[in-house]
């Protein structure tokens, strides 16, 4: 498990971002759903730093946790905290594949693709707004690999 506390802008990220790859790598996660999970974690990072706290300092913690399953697969949970400005994202509308398009542009909806790419990553999604915190947790299933 990793915990990092960080400040919410882009350069602080990529460190954390090598050491969670190297979490999944050790832990024998296939290397494309890694990179399907780093491609999801780095939006959500993204968007903390440009939106959470409106240009404002401010912090990030992000956890990693991985636990077997019964079945043989792990379960990885990323989890991002913040305490900007309140905001779900799972609040955003889910469009069918090939619609996506056609509803933000009409629509002048709140929010970007980003989040569209993160459902589309994970396996599970949450959010909770508690004790003034905007926490995330993306969750992935895989079966890890005998070798890489």
């Amino acid at each position: 498990m990793g915990m990092w506390n960080i400040s919410a802008n882009l350069c602080s990220w990529e460190q954390v971002s090598v050491q969670i790859e190297n979490e999944l790598r050790d832990n024998l996660c296939p290397a494309g759903t890694a990179m399907s999970i780093i491609v999801a974690a780095d939006e959500i990072f993204a968007n903390i730093s440009a939106y959470a706290y409106k240009g404002n300092d401010g912090e990030v913690e992000i956890k990693t946790q991985i636990e077997p399953l019964n079945d043989g697969r792990n379960e990885f949970k990323l989890t991002f905290s913040d305490r900007g400005i309140a905001f779900n994202p799972l609040d955003t509308p889910v469009h069918e594949k090939g619609t996506l398009a056609r509803h933000k542009y009409k629509s002048g909806s709140q929010g970007g693709f980003g989040i569209h790419i993160i459902r589309d990553k994970a396996d599970k999604l949450s959010y909770i707004h508690e004790d003034e915190k905007n926490v995330l947790c993306f969750t992935k299933f895989y079966a890890p690999v005998t070798s890489q």
